[in-house]
């Protein structure tokens, strides 16, 4: 939940960021977790 938190947030800062994490969502999402 902090971790989605603070994607909404540099969706807000950076729109670019929107397509990276997007692409690398899955691999953010995993460090996430651990």
């Amino acid at each position: 939940m902090y971790y989605f938190q603070q994607e909404k947030i540099y969706f807000r800062i950076h729109p670019v960021l929107d397509m990276i994490m997007f692409t690398l969502g899955i691999h953010h999402r995993t460090i996430a977790v651990l």
